[in-house]
C-alpha cells in the first residue's frame, strides 16, 4: 500500500493561544490544497476548542516528504502552542520518511488489510 494517512491530535490549546493556533491552520490548509500529492488535509476542533485533530491522507511517502518539507516548521510550531503532539501514521512508510516521522515521535501502524 503506498498511500499514506496520518492523524495528529493536538491536546491542551489554551485560549491564549487558539487565534495563531487557528491561523497557522488556515495556512496549512491553503498549503495542502496546492500539493498533488496531498490528497485529504482537514481539521476539527472539539466542542471547547482546546483539542484538534488533523487527518492526511497522502498518495505515498514521497508525498508526506514533500508536505513536511513545504510546512516549514509550522506543525511545530503547533505543537508547541498545543501542548504537545501525537502522531499516528497509517501506511508503510519508505525508510526515509520513517526516519522523519521518528523525530516527531510516531506510532506507525502498518496496513493490514482492506478495500
Amino acid at each position: 500500500m503506498d498511500r499514506i494517512h496520518a492523524v495528529s491530535l493536538f491536546p491542551s490549546i489554551p485560549t491564549s493561544s487558539l487565534d495563531e493556533f487557528r491561523h497557522i491552520l488556515s495556512e496549512l490548509t491553503t498549503l495542502a490544497a496546492s500539493e498533488t500529492g496531498t490528497l485529504e488535509w482537514q481539521w476539527f476542533l472539539s466542542a471547547d476548542e482546546t483539542q484538534c485533530i488533523v487527518f492526511e491522507s497522502f498518495a505515498d511517502s514521497a508525498a508526506v516528504l514533500t508536505h513536511i518539507d513545504n510546512a516549514g516548521g509550522r506543525g511545530g510550531r503547533l505543537a508547541e502552542l498545543a501542548g504537545g503532539l501525537r502522531l499516528e501514521v497509517l501506511g508503510d512508510p519508505s525508510d526515509e520518511l520513517g526516519v522523519a516521522l521518528a523525530d516527531w515521535g510516531a506510532m506507525v501502524f502498518a496496513f493490514g488489510q482492506g478495500k
